[in-house]
């Protein structure tokens, strides 16, 4: 990519925060890279320099493509999702109105499913995914072309980051595809104060929990680059679900 090409994406996608993500925009328009670099390479690689040290061994697109198709490889469709056991059928037997409803869905639902009594199966979109580590959001532009999100999440806590992926990202090309009227919805996650994993945790926690039950059911993690510091988040996730999933006992009542 050549360097007016850069500078091109990043003010579309600058006036595309002004216009709609005001907060992002004020954040962002005056700041300047401190230990941040893009490295345009002569065969038309990037690569993205943190403190002088490559992200993506002079290959970003190459890296993004390897990624995303491992990721969606998977959860290919059909593939099983390890989460709470679906319900047996007449699991309900209680002389309640939700007790009765709840059974005849199930029930309804039950010789579609049968093959999978142990897990939830997977469709051919996701219904929740949330995207630990911008980069430079090539693998985010990706993800949209191989696999249908319903509802996106991008969790980064480093500022350079969400600034150097608006020079080679089209968020506002990305960002309007995901349109409300369609039930779909793109948000960013942004703790740029954060000073451990658990800052990063508290936070992205705090916004999932208003998607229940997608969150924690059927929520997708994807750990950029598989960095340690998203795997401990995600491992927190994993851990803690459960508590959450306990509050819901007078959700009937």
């Amino acid at each position: 990519m050549q360097e007016e090409q850069l500078h091109q994406c990043f003010q579309k996608n600058l006036a595309f925060f002004k216009e709609f993500l005001p907060n992002l925009y004020q954040q962002v328009e005056e700041y300047e890279l401190k230990h941040t670099t893009i490295d345009g390479l002569a065969n038309g690689e990037i690569d993205l320099l943190i403190n002088g040290k490559s992200q993506y061994r002079k290959a970003a697109f190459e890296y993004a493509d390897n990624e995303v198709e491992r990721f969606t490889t998977q959860l290919a469709p059909k593939a099983q999702i390890n989460t709470v056991v679906p319900p047996e059928r007449d699991s309900y037997s209680g002389k309640r109105y939700f007790f009765e409803s709840i059974t005849k869905t199930i029930n309804k639902f039950w010789d579609k499913y049968s093959a999978s009594k142990s897990h939830y199966m997977l469709d051919d979109h996701s219904p929740m995914l949330v995207v630990m580590g911008v980069g430079l959001g090539i693998h985010i532009d990706k993800l949209g072309q191989n696999k249908d999100t319903h509802t996106l999440f991008i969790v980064e806590n480093d500022i350079e980051k969400i600034i150097a992926s608006c020079y080679i990202t089209e968020w506002y090309r990305i960002i309007p595809e995901f349109k409300v009227n369609t039930g779909k919805q793109l948000s960013f996650i942004l703790p740029f104060d954060a000073k451990s994993t658990e800052d990063v945790f508290i936070a992205t926690w705090n916004e999932l929990i208003h998607f229940a039950p997608r969150f924690p059911l059927t929520t997708l993690f994807y750990n950029h680059r598989q960095t340690k510091e998203s795997e401990q988040v995600i491992n927190r996730f994993h851990e803690d679900h459960h508590v959450f999933l306990g509050a819901w006992g007078n959700y009937d009542d």
